[in-house]
């Protein structure tokens, strides 16, 4: 028994000794102070006169069509030529020849091709 005494005394002297002593964290902390920005809140001003700008192909065939400036190879005589798509071809009247539809099968549209040589062509999308 007397070990166990012993061994209960002990115990009790710690846990009073681990409620007595207290360790005050505030004195080892650094004040942090709010540095986050501040919004003010604003209304939507409502303009019912914003439209989208229609693009129209006669006016800005570069942003109309994603084929302008692009490369492409072609067999001629036995040989492979290399060309750079200019723009859409137009007619006498000088409006496009063909008409322009993302769907490959429904698109007429006609390009000019200038080749390495020097050479124009006109070429259709399929």
């Amino acid at each position: 028994m007397e070990l166990n005494e012993r061994l209960q005394n002990k115990l009790n002297e710690c846990e009073q000794s681990e409620t007595k002593e207290t360790v005050d964290y505030d004195k080892y902390s650094i004040p942090v102070e709010d540095t986050s920005p501040s919004f003010v809140e604003y209304e939507d001003v409502e303009n019912d006169d914003f439209k989208l700008r229609e693009i129209d192909e006669e006016m800005d065939q570069v942003e109309f069509d994603k084929y302008i400036s692009s490369t492409i190879r072609t067999m001629e005589d036995d040989m492979e030529q290399v060309g750079v798509v200019r723009g859409r071809k137009r007619g006498a009247d000088g409006k496009f020849i063909g008409k322009f539809n993302t769907n490959p099968i429904l698109d007429t549209s006609v390009y000019e091709v200038d080749f390495e040589d020097g050479r124009v062509k006109s070429f259709c999308r399929s």
